[in-house]
């Protein structure tokens, strides 16, 4: 079967669990035979190019100034993207594919959506984010709070997509959540509505050996560890507050990441000698980072679609603290995480309490595996499969 994925970053341009997800259903949907290409929004060089054996096809549409006027002219074009139309009817006649299966479409316009469909190719799509229903994809208001009045520039936005949505097959979302919040407006009329959840490339031996270790080693300090992008509604601020707080020498919170708040965190963590700041960090010091710390912080306060860093929590034997907002409470195990109210200091700074205690924190290292049998990137596949034919 030939598989066209469309998304506006494909890796190595990687800026968060989208791309780490269409990654890992790319490669996958290769090694079971598939013939499989990217378009994606991203180009810097070349336009063309064979990744893993995928073939990367990159077009090159930002806007960079933020002059106002190229700000009304970029939102024009997020809907009637006519200037990529004829260049994504040039690349799927010569690909042909059976299937097109987007994902995020920001630069690239859901007009893609209707030229596949005139052409007679299945459309599938995968919520990752609110941009169908909320210009900043986040549906949260100025003040970084879950928005409860929609704006007119909301709904106008809102209407342009949902003009698009009745070319789509099916869509998809990572979690129940998501796929329920578009629900409530009614975008996805005429579309079959399927969750299937993200996934990791697992190894369960792997992961015994890692466990073992960790419950076999010796506590001086229980390290926590917060991995995201340094914006406000991701809760690193709240998180550092209230760590700041705990009266704890034993215990120590390393933050990954970087984001327009890097440069504030930074400077409000110069006054604790057991917060350390690592910026953004590769694949290769991610995995050590993930070795050598004991306890994943995810203090989101917004809807997180899914909440990829809590199944990478798992996979090496991290139990995880969570706010329970959002996707992400699909996600929590009883034996491997902790549930805690968004914005609650109290809460936070219990469960941080609780996991410092050894005994504690080693029962919760015991129930990481058990979750991750629900987020096998082959059982991923096969779902995606189903749907394609």
């Amino acid at each position: 079967m030939k598989i066209l994925l469309v998304t506006s970053y494909y890796y190595p341009n990687m800026f968060g669990g989208t791309e780490h997800s269409v990654k890992l259903l790319a490669e996958g949907l290769k090694k079971n035979g598939h013939e499989v290409y990217v378009i994606s929004a991203d180009r810097k060089d070349k336009e063309i190019e064979d990744i893993n054996g995928i073939k990367v096809i990159r077009f090159n549409l930002k806007f960079k100034s933020d002059l106002i006027l190229w700000k009304i002219v970029r939102k024009g074009f997020e809907f009637r993207n006519y200037m990529i139309k004829n260049r994504l009817m040039r690349f799927i006649e010569e690909i042909r594919p059976d299937v097109i299966h987007t994902n995020n479409l920001f630069y690239l316009s859901p007009i893609v959506w209707k030229v596949g469909s005139e052409k007679g190719i299945k459309i599938i799509h995968t919520l990752r984010d609110y941009w169908g229903i909320c210009p900043k994809c986040t549906l949260l208001n100025s003040k970084n709070e879950i928005c409860s009045k929609r704006k007119f520039l909301c709904k106008l936005h809102q209407f342009n997509y949902e003009s698009y949505a009745k070319y789509v097959d099916i869509v998809t979302a990572p979690s129940s959540f998501t796929l329920n919040k578009y629900g409530e407006y009614n975008i996805f009329k005429k579309s079959k509505n399927v969750m299937i959840a993200n996934a990791i490339d697992l190894n369960f031996n792997e992961h015994q050996k890692i466990m073992e270790k960790k419950l076999n080693k010796s506590f001086n300090k229980v390290k926590f560890l917060f991995m995201g992008t340094m914006v406000k509604f991701k809760g690193i601020e709240y998180l550092i507050r209230n760590f700041k707080e705990i009266n704890n020498p034993n215990i120590e919170l390393t933050i990954c990441g970087e984001g327009k708040m890097q440069s504030y965190i930074q400077e409000i963590i110069k006054d604790d000698p057991r917060i350390k700041y690592l910026g953004r960090v590769d694949s290769v010091q991610k995995e050590k980072v993930l070795l050598e710390n004991d306890v994943m912080i995810v203090p989101s306060i917004w809807y997180e679609p899914f909440g990829r860093v809590i199944i990478e929590a798992y996979k090496y034997a991290l139990p995880v603290i969570a706010c329970n907002i959002g996707g992400i409470t699909e996600l929590l195990d009883a034996g491997a995480a902790i549930g805690v109210q968004p914005n609650s200091d109290a809460e936070l700074k219990e469960s941080i309490d609780k996991l410092s205690n050894v005994d504690e924190l080693k029962n919760y290292i015991k129930g990481t595996k058990k979750p991750l049998y629900n987020y096998e990137i082959s059982d991923q596949i096969k779902k995606f499969e189903e749907i394609y034919t």
